[in-house]
């Protein structure tokens, strides 16, 4: 037991890390145009979706459209909670 000993250095605050290795970011950089390309793509669906909700026609089509968005919307998600974990790290936000 560590009793009366010292506390482990882990104990110690860790001094937050404010710059981004090498690859986190290339990974950054990467993350940045995805997520701007998922941005345009998912705005362009939504259109289609308002498109052919407001036409009333092609339910089938619709149908496809909305479900691609939904699957494009999560893809964002995930990206996305990486993006900020080195965002954060980079001071960006």
């Amino acid at each position: 037991s560590m009793a009366g000993g010292a506390p482990p250095a882990a104990a110690k605050p860790a001094k937050k890390r404010t710059t981004l290795s090498w690859q986190e970011q290339q990974e950054y950089t990467k993350l940045s145009k995805e997520m701007e390309a998922l941005g345009k793509k998912r705005d362009a669906l939504q259109e289609r979706v308002s498109g052919l909700a407001s036409s009333g026609g092609d339910f089938k089509a619709l149908e496809a459209a909305a479900a691609e968005l939904a699957g494009l919307v999560a893809k964002i998600e995930e990206v996305e909670v990486r993006w900020l974990e080195l965002a954060e790290i980079a001071g960006d936000i």
